[in-house]
């Protein structure tokens, strides 16, 4: 029987550049499904506050490991969700 691999991929250490909408993408989407901040941080195994920072980009860079938690928390292909940010960066240009 295959093992199922439950840790990100190596390339997960990658940060996400800072142009890039991707804290308003999270933002719409967990808006969207009518979720807190509180309820998508549980969702995501983080804080409220992580939550927040994540969407206003006060933190650093986040890791590509933060963003494939996120769409997995939004139930969202990860394909998908870079797809969305890549839209949404573009329609604001």
């Amino acid at each position: 029987m295959a093992r199922v691999r439950s840790e990100p991929p190596v390339f997960a250490s990658t940060l996400i550049p800072l142009d890039l909408p991707l804290g308003r993408y999270i933002r719409l989407c967990r808006e969207k499904k009518g979720w807190s901040r509180r309820e998508f941080g549980k969702k995501m195994g983080i804080t409220m506050s992580g939550v927040a920072q994540l969407e206003n980009r006060e933190s650093p860079e986040p890791l590509l490991s933060t963003t494939i938690r996120a769409s997995r928390a939004l139930g969202i292909p990860i394909e998908k969700f870079i797809e969305g940010v890549l839209l949404l960066g573009e329609s604001e240009k």
